[in-house]
This record gives C-alpha cells, structure tokens and sequence, in this order.
C-alpha cells in the first residue's frame, strides 16, 4: 500500500522563520528550502487546487496532485528563479505565496498539460477527454515562468514514502534479473534521495576492480563507504580500490549520508555502486517517447519541436554505453571508448547550448541548467514506470490470490 501522508496546514510563521534563518545563513538555504517544500506538498492546499483544476474529473485528481507537488518542489528548491526567501523573510505568507503561483493561468495550464501528456501515454480508461476552463481556475495576477515537471526528491531516507518507491524501483530490479538498466534507474533515484553526486565514469582499470570487489558480496559496497567514512586507510581495507575512489569523490557530509543508509539496509549502497561499473544500455523506446514528449510539451513554437527532439536525442545517447537491452545486438555488443563518450559528450553540449539560447529558454538558460532539467526528468518518468510496474505486479498477485482461492472454495465445495 502507498504511503499516504497525513496533511498539515502551512505553518507561515515557521515558514518566516525557516527563512529568516537562511538569509542570515545562506549555508542554510538547501535544507531550509527543503523543509519549505515539505510544508508544501504535505498542505491541503495540494488537493485543493487539484479539484480546482479537474472539479468534474475525480479520477485525474491524484495524479494532479502528484503533478502539482512536483511543479512546487522543483520551484521552492531552485535558489535561481525559484522561491523568493527574501520575500517570505518579510513577513509574506509562503500560503499566500502558492495560493497565487496556483491560481496563476500559466501554473494551471502547465499541470494540467503535463497530466493530459501522462493520461496520453499511459492511458486512461474513463475521462480522458476532460475538459478544463482555465478561466474558472482563476485570475492571472501574479506572473511567473512555467516549470517542468521534476522527480519528487526527498531528503530524509527514513520517510516511509521513500522506502515505498525504493521498494517499487528494486521490484522493477528484481523482475528481469538479468535488466542492466534496472541497476542504473535505481541508482539514479538513490542518489536524487540521498543528494549524492553521481561520479565520473570510471576507466577500465579500475571499473574491473571495483566490480571484482563487489560482485562475490552484496554487502562489500556498505562496507567499503563505512571504512571511507571512518577514515580508514584503503590499502588496509578488503576492498582498497572502491574505498580509495569513494574517499576521493564524495566530501564527508555525502559519506555520511552513505553510511548511514549502509547501517540500515545493504543493497541501495550495493546499486549505487552497482552502476559504476555497470554500462548503461539505450532507454526502452517508451521511456525516451515520454521524455520526448515531455520535452516537446515545454514550448508551443514550431521551432521548439525539432530543436527539443535533437536534444533529448543527443542526452539519450551520451548517457547510453551499449544498445537497447531487447536489441539482437545488445550480447554481442561492447561498451563505448572513452573517446566515443567524449564525442557524444560534445553534442549534447553543443545540442544544449542552442536550447539554452532559445527566446523562452523552456529547459534553462544555461548548458548546465538545460543537462539538469533533461536528466531530472528522465528520474520523474523512470519513477512513473517503476510505480506502474509496482501497480501492476500487485493487481497481479491480488488476481492469483484470488483465483487460488477460489480454486480452495471448488475443491472444497
């Protein structure tokens, strides 16, 4: 069952003093927005709008609220353009302050589309046709940019919502023991929880150690982070290698992040690692569409679409090492050389930059802010992906259950 939070009306005058506290330590700020972001989503102010938006369409509500939740996490963590800490520092109410963003016309439109695009490729069965009169979500007062949807990050491992997504993303792992791609999704989403970096591809010296270290025990990746953290010397450790590479790459806020989460569970340290030393195969042609789509729905200019086209295309390749896993050439086929990474590397940078100095910049206006949007939201739609395969594998035992019950109550009968 998903975890269903209990919801919390925003408290403004913490919210004041969250702020407060950030502009007197700008240290301060990512956790203070963070702590912002939960009051946020976790407010029935999120449902609300969501039947505000589909009042007649009860079953899109959830998936609107989702949608709005992720809009307003991606707006309130942005330091750059996103909320304003100054002005909740001075008294206004962060409620009054998403009040407006919702009732804003482009706010509206950009949830509304972006759940349209999701029924679109995953399918509705009733009321996929639902119409919403913008005018009556109300006024256009406040004006702010449209943003895109990004992967609801969570920075407390402990949630019980995240355990639930590792759960379904380890379960899409587990359902194809052989899913490359599986390592590298659920590491991705690791990472975005836990606010690891993801480290530079590893060369083949030392990608071979490392997954000789790991691959005789699960539970080698936990310790090695244990022993970077405790400060350990590498050459005294079982596993040298992978020690000296995590103690050169992370700073200790991040190996203590690790270790923690090593203490409680073996294998998310395992998956991480996992996909260091794993190539990534092409994307499942239905992920890419959804990215596709995702990317081509930022902008309505006819110039946008082949321009966001050339972009996710030049992402997809320079994060992919060997072909598409159902491919007849996926066994035969053998990772990229470092020079055809640096090459592909290039074009995305190149593709980027002609996306950053679009009239609207609808992914960002930088070549980082553009590479970040794109692999942000490749996490939402591996996200969606994973909770469908979740949904289904549980609509599926409940089916079993119930037919092998049934087959009990004949034979008893």
């Amino acid at each position: 069952m998903a975890f269903t939070p209990a919801l919390r009306r925003i408290d403004d005058a913490a919210a004041t003093r969250l702020a407060q506290q950030a502009i007197a330590d700008p240290q301060r700020e990512p956790a203070v927005r963070a702590d912002l972001c939960w009051m946020v989503v976790l407010s029935p102010l999120v449902r609300h709008w969501a039947r505000q938006y589909f009042p007649s369409a009860g079953h899109l509500v959830e998936d609107c609220e989702i949608e709005i939740q992720r809009i307003l996490e991606a707006k309130i963590r942005r330091s750059s353009g996103g909320l304003d800490l100054a002005q909740i520092a001075g008294g206004t109410k962060l409620s009054v302050v998403v009040n407006a963003l919702c009732r804003n016309q482009v706010f509206a439109s950009t949830v509304i589309r972006n759940v349209k695009t999701r029924l679109r490729l995953v399918g509705d069965p009733v009321g996929a046709s639902q119409e919403v009169d913008l005018a009556a979500v109300g006024s256009d007062e406040v004006v702010v940019s449209p943003v895109a949807a990004t992967p609801s990050v969570r920075t407390d491992p402990d949630q019980a919502e995240y355990h639930d997504r590792l759960e379904a993303l380890i379960l899409s792992l587990e359902s194809s023991r052989k899913s490359v791609g599986g390592i590298h999704q659920s590491a991705r989403y690791l990472r975005a929880n836990l606010q690891i970096r993801q480290l530079a591809p590893l060369d083949d010296e030392h990608r071979e150690a490392v997954a000789a270290e790991i691959d005789e025990d699960r539970a080698a990746a936990s310790t090695a982070v244990q022993n970077a953290y405790a400060g350990i010397p590498a050459e005294d450790t079982d596993q040298p290698v992978l020690t000296g590479i995590l103690r050169a790459s992370y700073d200790e806020d991040e190996l203590a992040k690790l270790s923690e989460v090593a203490d409680d569970n073996i294998l998310p340290l395992w998956l991480i690692v996992k996909s260091m030393v794993t190539p990534r195969p092409m994307l499942a042609k239905t992920t890419c569409a959804r990215l596709h789509e995702a990317a081509r729905h930022l902008s309505d200019e006819a110039q946008w679409s082949p321009l966001s086209a050339l972009v996710v295309d030049c992402f997809l390749d320079s994060i992919s090492d060997l072909p598409r896993e159902l491919s007849p050439y996926f066994k035969a086929a053998v990772p990229r050389t470092d020079e055809e990474r640096a090459a592909a590397t290039q074009r995305l940078h190149h593709a980027a930059a002609a996306a950053a100095k679009h009239r609207f910049a609808p992914m960002g206006s930088s070549v980082e802010a553009v590479v970040l949007w794109l692999d942000d939201q490749l996490g939402a739609v591996e996200m969606i992906e994973a909770q469908e395969l979740k949904q289904r594998t549980d609509v599926r035992a409940l089916v079993d259950n119930f037919a092998a019950r049934s087959e009990v109550r004949g034979i008893a009968g």
